[in-house]
């Protein structure tokens, strides 16, 4: 499979953060050695610059539009030679998601205000309480919801799978991102020297803060032992929420960092789209509000501990990747009615040994028998055949035949197995197999219990299982509502 491609469409500055820019590139980093990944943004920083490098990605600097029509409007022939597009922002609404989606790409939406209707194959939200009655959208989008979507960089991932045993140095980490739009910064730092904190301090502040000098003059007059990072990069960002076993941030992708890390996490609300992330994390006793700081109940702050070790698995690469990668099957696969000319790739599909060895028949076919079961094959009414192409090469066959139900049965070429095409297979045959026979009946499938790939594959698309004595099978069963 040639590498597919994936642009990414995300700004951040000091007027609106860099939460889009920074959730984005952890996407593409999760993605980057699968997928070439460009990033589309206006007026660039340096560091965002330096972050599309390290992926080894292409920066497209884009100008301003008159409208976000108009930009729309203007990307339609450079994304067109993209397989997916990701947007992150809240401007980018239906009207720019149907331009983009018009010229074939799989369009991607991160999303954490579920504001408006969504015209995009997928919407990912990582808050942990989101739920699919919040969003309006198409029949077909397809919700990735919670933290087994979490989008972090890889180092904190990494931190999460590990767990490893945090320092208990009396250290306090404040961060606010990297334009602390408002200055909650100097916000919490006066309530800390308020509530007479003796603890040292790390700020962390970005690259777009606006606020050095009022900050700096608050730090030469308050008794807070402080120490000021900028702009510090992934790694000292995890090196300091290791060193720090306290900390004071935003119910934002800040706070998903450093909850793989794991401690002491008090939340500060600075954006109306942290509502449902902030009330997340406090109803799972993942972390607490700022104005119970300092939390003395040792056992609520070691149940926080336990809980996070458990929410936070740092396995969402893995999750994302095969959602991508089944954006790319769809973009770059068809099926196709089978014709005469597929008769001996059949036949030679048909005798593969796995196949035989997963089929209730198990014997070897001759030549003979099989085109006279092509021959009946094509001339039955009630037989569907269908051929799966992938970037245009015949990989997979697939098969209904209706009585009172359609009984249904697939295979793929063993050099295209472990790709995770079965489900595409499915999915897409069944949508043909209904738009050409208007049947609207139930689907069956009847799969020996050794095939277990094939039970992940009905399992996934929504059939139901029960145990069939006459085969000795799992017998799954799909009804039309249900498709």
């Amino acid at each position: 499979m040639t590498k597919p491609s994936i642009a990414f469409r995300a700004d951040g500055n000091s007027q609106i953060g860099l939460g889009h820019i920074h959730r984005s590139l952890a996407l593409a980093g999760m993605l980057a050695e699968t997928f070439k990944i460009s990033l589309l943004t206006r007026n660039p920083s340096e560091r965002t610059r330096e972050m599309v490098e390290e992926l080894n990605g292409q920066l497209h600097v884009l100008s301003d539009a008159p409208s976000l029509r108009d930009e729309a409007v203007n990307l339609q022939q450079l994304i067109s030679s993209f397989d997916i597009v990701v947007l992150d922002g809240y401007e980018f609404d239906s009207d720019y998601q149907h331009i983009i989606r018009s010229v074939g790409v799989k369009l991607v939406c991160i999303d954490d205000l579920h504001r408006d209707h969504f015209v995009a194959d997928v919407v990912i939200n990582h808050a942990g309480n989101a739920l699919p009655e919040w969003y309006d959208k198409e029949p077909y989008t397809r919700l990735c919801l919670g933290i087994p979507y979490l989008l972090v960089k890889t180092p904190f991932r990494e931190a999460a799978r590990k767990r490893s045993v945090r320092s208990r140095h009396p250290k306090i980490l404040v961060s606010f991102g990297g334009a602390d739009i408002n200055n909650d910064t100097l916000f919490v730092l006066k309530r800390l020297a308020e509530k007479q904190a003796a603890l040292p301090v790390h700020v962390v502040v970005g690259e777009a803060y606006l606020h050095h000098v009022v900050l700096q003059q608050f730090l030469a007059t308050t008794p807070l032992h402080v120490m000021t990072h900028v702009n510090v990069s992934t790694a000292e960002m995890l090196s300091l929420m290791m060193k720090c076993p306290i900390a004071i941030c935003a119910p934002s992708g800040v706070a998903y960092e450093y909850l793989c890390v794991g401690g002491e996490l008090y939340l500060h609300q600075t954006a109306d789209n942290q509502t449902d992330l902030k009330h997340f994390l406090l109803d799972e006793g993942l972390a607490f509000s700022f104005e119970e700081f300092q939390m003395s109940n040792k056992q609520q702050i070691d149940a926080a501990f336990a809980r996070q070790r458990v929410v936070v698995d740092g396995n969402s690469d893995s999750r994302l990747l095969a959602l991508f990668n089944a954006l790319v099957y769809q973009k770059r696969s068809v099926v196709r009615r089978a014709n005469e000319g597929d008769l001996e790739l059949l036949f030679r599909w048909a005798n593969d040994p796995l196949t035989r060895r997963l089929s209730f028949k198990s014997e070897p076919i001759s030549l003979e028998n099989h085109r006279t079961w092509f021959s009946k094959k094509n001339a039955d009414p009630n037989a569907y055949l269908y051929i799966f192409e992938f970037e245009n090469i015949p990989v997979g066959q697939i098969r209904f035949d209706i009585s009172e139900v359609a009984t249904i049965a697939y295979g793929l070429d063993e050099h295209y197995r472990g790709m995770g095409l079965g489900i595409e297979i499915v999915r897409k045959g069944i949508e043909m197999f209904r738009t050409d026979s208007g049947f609207t009946g139930s689907i069956i499938a009847y799969v020996k219990d050794e095939n277990t790939s094939s039970k992940r594959v009905f399992e996934k698309l929504g059939f139901s299982a029960a145990r069939d004595d006459k085969y000795d099978a799992e017998k799954y069963i799909l009804n039309y509502e249900g498709y």
